[in-house]
Parts: structure tokens; sequence; C-alpha cells
């Protein structure tokens, strides 16, 4: 009986102390934290090119017409892409009647002027039969009425010169204003240039529109659109490279900027200059390349990390010592080819996730992962 009851209890002490020897399992797991690419912010230097788009337009623009109207275009002279000097003939307008007018009055300038020696030497002879008569009336061998006679003769003549001369004069008028009729039959370049547009068609009638266009001295320049924070980056006399449609490349340089921007699309002209070379027509759309002055930025940041709620309003999401997602604002300077100028807001040590579109919400506890050469 004892012997049963010292079996059990030893049994029961074996189990209890079987029971307190064996290790317990945890069953609690691991936290596992999302990584996330980040970068710091780091010196950089911004020497960028702003890229705007314009158009190829005259510096100054010269329209050429005719005043006279109705007349048919008998020739046109120059074409689009003509360098032209001032005073030469762009198109001959009919003057059919103009040349017939003209015919007409030296007709009659020649024979007026026949008639004005007739009369001239009828003059000279009175004149001549007076001064004889002045001699013969001194010894009465002439009376009073063939002296005076004689003088009523000659004031006749001189009239009739006068006449003569002013039917010249007349008629040397009337040839003065054919010839002009005449000139301006013809179109004339009012200045040496370049032709950028040509209206006229042989055949044609006039009308009070333009014939041509003229860019004064061949001077062309691009029209570029730009808007505010762009123009506050350009400044006169920076050096541009404009490429066109068809491949080629100009040189320029910026040679005025807008005072204002536009109120219904925030944009301003910026008007580059071309240098002389190949014509270029005017309305081609061109790419203008303009090096900027290099900014030394002590800190900066790629493009990508950096969130803008307005133009001014900046943020970045950074990862701290423990590894908790803080978003915090910072203040842009320069923005060129991708990266950010950090005026304020962050120090070199941050870590800055390099998305700043990435589903991280302040909080959240994330994994940095620098990888190499990815501080920049």
């Amino acid at each position: 009986m004892v012997g049963k009851r010292s079996i059990l209890i030893l049994a029961l002490t074996g189990l209890f102390l079987t029971a307190c020897g064996e290790p317990k399992t945890d069953t609690t797991k691991p936290v596992s934290l999302m990584a996330v690419n980040v970068v710091q912010p780091a010196p950089a230097v911004f020497g960028a090119t702003l890229v705007l788009q314009g158009t190829v337009t005259a510096k100054e623009q010269i329209a050429v017409g005719t005043p006279l109207q109705g007349l048919q275009i008998l020739r046109v002279d120059a074409e689009v892409g003509d360098w032209v000097k001032k005073g030469q003939v762009l198109a001959q307008l009919e003057n059919t009647n103009v040349q017939a007018q003209l015919q007409q009055h030296t007709a009659q300038l020649a024979k007026a002027e026949a008639n004005l020696r007739s009369q001239q030497a009828s003059l000279k002879e009175a004149q001549t039969l007076l001064g004889r008569y002045r001699e013969l009336i001194k010894i009465d061998a002439i009376s009073r009425q063939e002296f005076d006679s004689q003088q009523a003769k000659v004031d006749t003549a001189q009239a009739s010169v006068q006449t003569a001369q002013a039917e010249i004069a007349e008629i040397q008028a009337q040839i003065t204003s054919s010839h002009h009729q005449k000139d301006k039959a013809k179109v004339i370049a009012p200045a040496d240039g370049v032709v950028i547009a040509r209206h006229a068609q042989s055949g044609s009638l006039t009308d009070n529109n333009a014939l041509f266009v003229l860019a004064k001295g061949g001077v062309m320049e691009v029209h570029a659109q730009a808007n505010a924070s762009e123009i506050a980056q350009l400044q006169p006399s920076l050096s541009a490279q404009v490429q066109l449609p068809d491949g080629g490349v100009r040189t320029g340089k910026v040679r005025l900027l807008p005072s204002e921007v536009a109120s219904n699309n925030r944009l301003g002209v910026v008007k580059i200059s071309l240098e002389q070379g190949d014509f270029v027509p005017s309305g081609t759309p061109a790419t203008t390349h303009i090096r900027l002055a290099d900014v030394q930025a002590s800190l900066a940041l790629p493009m990508s990390a950096v969130a803008f709620t307005s133009p001014t309003d900046a943020s970045v999401m950074v990862i701290d010592q423990n590894q908790t997602a803080i978003r915090k604002a910072v203040t842009v300077g320069v923005m060129r080819e991708g990266q950010v100028q950090i005026m304020s807001g962050l120090t070199a040590d941050d870590l800055v996730v390099k998305q700043a579109g990435a589903f991280i919400s302040e909080g959240d506890k994330l994994l940095p992962r620098l990888a190499q050469g990815e501080n920049q």
C-alpha cells in the first residue's frame, strides 16, 4: 500500500519536473519595415540651359504697297528670301495711260518750244526796228504815231513770248506729273532688307493691301514664350543656340526681356536676335537653347524628392533616427535639369525619400536605403 503511494508521488513529481524543465515557445512574429530609397542634400553647381519654344520673325517689318488702286500688276521682280536694296524695283504696274499722256505732253512741249522761238524772233525783230525809230524820231524823219505803233508791236511780242514761256512751264509741270505717275507704277523698296512675304501676283489688281513685306536690314529674331520663373533666370546678351525644323542651327543672343507677362496665360515674349546667315522664313518654329549663368548651391535635391503644393510652397518626406517618416517644409531656389536648390529646411545629414509621390504617410515606419552615389 505504501509502495504504490510512493510510486504515485514519484510519478507526479516527475511530471511536475518535466513540465517545469520544458522551454516556452514564443509565438510573436518580428515586424518587417518597408524599404525606401533615400537621398541626402548635397552641394551642386547648376550650369543649365533653358529651352524655350518660339517663332522666327523680323525685328522690324516694312509693308510695301502702292497708292495707285485698281492697276494691273504686270511683273513681279522679287521673291521671298531675296535681299533687296533701297530703290530697287519690286514690281511693275500697268502704266499705258500714263505713258500715252507722257508722249502727248512731250509732243506738246516740242510744239510750245518751237512757238517760243518764233515769238522770240518776232520780239527781237520788233525791238531792232524800234531802235531805228528812236533815231529817226529825233530828226523828225517819222511821226510820233509811227513810233508809238512800233512800240506797241514790241509790247505785243513781249507778251507773246511770256505766254509761250508760261505754256512751256505748264507742259513741263504736266510732264513732271506724268513721270511721277510713271514712277508710282513701279513698286520700290524703301530700304535695304530681305523679302519675308510676297502678296503681289502678276495679273492681279492693286488695292490698299501690302504687296510685299520686308525685314529691314535683313535682321531676324526669335520670339519665344517664357513664364515668370524662366524670365527671372534670363538677362540680355546671354548666348543662344536656335534649332530649326530642317536641322539647321543658328546662333544668337537674348536681345529683350518682357516687362510683364500676359494676364491670360502668364507668359511673356523673350526676343532673341539671330546672327546674319542663310535666310530663315518668317513664321518658322524654333527651339531656343539659352545657356544660363552657373549657380552654386550649398544643398540640392533631385526634383523627384520635392513635393509642391504651389510654385512657392514645397516639402519633403524625411526619415528620422527612429525610422519614422516626417514631412518637412523647405524653401527652394533655382530649379534646373531635374535638380532643386534647397535654400532652407534641411541639413546635409537628412535622409530624404527620393520619390515624393511614394505612398508614404507621416508617421510610417520605414527602412531607409541609401544606394551608392544617390546622395544627389
